[in-house]
């Protein structure tokens, strides 16, 4: 009886504690959310008008001046794009989901339309499954998901870049997306802490947050998938997220790794 009432007694804490831990998290989340929402319009009237004068200096400036000038409006677009990444992660705790069937295709296509310019500038080779597997999910999340997944896959990639993107259903309820690059690939220690928040790909002058896979990571979690990279060095990385096939499966984290990727040498993560 002393065991039962100490053990209800304990129980009662940790969920007293996982009341506190959640009421703390929510209220840090709506912070975030809060000052992130103030700092964009103004952040963006900025950018606007320091991409106007930008287009004048380079017109009518000496090419030092220009080349202050493009940092300028490199910074202020990066700044922004922080806060945009922060407001992200903010509503993947917060919003109301319309969870329903995926059309790939045309989620795809809006992702890929946000990195065209970046696409032709580096005559980048993408190929893309024609069609896709049934899936579920919330769809302007899921063109954010491919937005970074793509933009990463150009930054990264080989020259030229080429990426393959791609589905498959596991056969549990679930359908495996993936993208493909042909970049220099990651080791371990590199994929060890790539899901976390504000880490980078590599050392290097390429520009990023660091937000963006720990976006994907939390909006695929709350989907009721999981995300992960099966990669190595000098070989390309792949990149891959789960989501249920029909609203039939209930959302469970189930792991999806190939048993031909345990046992080579090809480096690989999942991250429920």
């Amino acid at each position: 009886a002393n065991h039962r009432l100490e053990w209800r007694r304990q129980e009662a804490a940790y969920q007293a504690e996982i009341a506190e831990l959640r009421q703390q998290n929510a209220a840090l989340n709506s912070f975030a959310e809060t000052v992130a929402h103030d700092l964009k319009n103004p952040l963006g009237t900025l950018v606007g008008l320091t991409t106007l004068l930008d287009a004048y200096i380079i017109a009518n400036a000496p090419a030092d001046i220009v080349t202050l000038s493009h940092s300028i409006v490199s910074s202020g677009n990066q700044a922004l794009t922080i806060v945009e990444e922060l407001l992200h992660l903010g509503k993947t705790d917060l919003a109301d989901l319309d969870i329903g069937p995926l059309n790939m295709v045309a989620i795809l296509a809006e992702a890929m339309t946000t990195q065209t310019e970046r696409i032709v500038d580096q005559t980048a080779e993408i190929e893309v499954q024609p069609t896709f597997p049934n899936a579920i999910g919330y769809a302007p999340w899921i063109v954010e998901v491919w937005r970074n997944l793509l933009s990463n896959a150009l930054k990264y990639g080989g020259a030229p870049c080429q990426i393959y993107i791609g589905a498959e259903q596991n056969g549990a309820g679930y359908t495996r997306f993936f993208i493909r690059d042909n970049g220099a690939g990651l080791g371990p220690e590199q994929i060890d802490q790539l899901f976390q928040p504000y880490t980078r790909f590599h050392d290097g002058p390429e520009e990023g947050t660091g937000l963006g896979l720990s976006i994907i990571r939390r909006i695929i979690n709350r989907l009721g998938g999981e995300v992960g990279v099966i990669s190595q060095p000098d070989a390309g990385s792949e990149f891959w997220f789960t989501l249920p096939t029909s609203l039939n499966h209930h959302p469970q984290r189930r792991p999806f790794l190939d048993s031909e990727y345990r046992a080579g040498q090809t480096t690989a993560l999942v991250v429920s």
